[in-house]
């Protein structure tokens, strides 16, 4: 991207569609309506866009989720605290 108006359009654009995009993924997420494989797959790719766009918390709490999720002997505990803490992150994120 250009650093001049047009890619800071653009990054504007990217952030926003980002912000819309994770509003939705939380929601998918506080429903408990997806399948484990639909929620690794979902919380992996918000831990990767939130990293390359700055929301570090986000992609923190979403890469902590992933990994609780990809133990097939992890506490079921754990998991529950990692998915309310990424529930957080991402709340914290949208209403800043």
């Amino acid at each position: 991207m250009s650093n001049g108006p047009e890619g800071v359009d653009r990054l504007a654009a990217v952030r926003a569609r980002f912000l819309v995009r994770l509003a939705e993924e939380r929601a998918a997420l506080a429903s408990g309506a997806l399948s484990g494989e639909d929620t690794i797959m979902l919380v992996h790719r918000m831990a990767g866009l939130a990293g390359t766009l700055g929301a570090d918390e986000v992609c923190s709490k979403a890469q902590a989720y992933e990994r609780g999720l990809l133990d097939a002997d992890g506490d079921a505990g754990a998991r529950a605290r990692s998915h309310a803490e990424l529930i957080a992150a991402i709340d914290g994120y949208l209403k800043a």
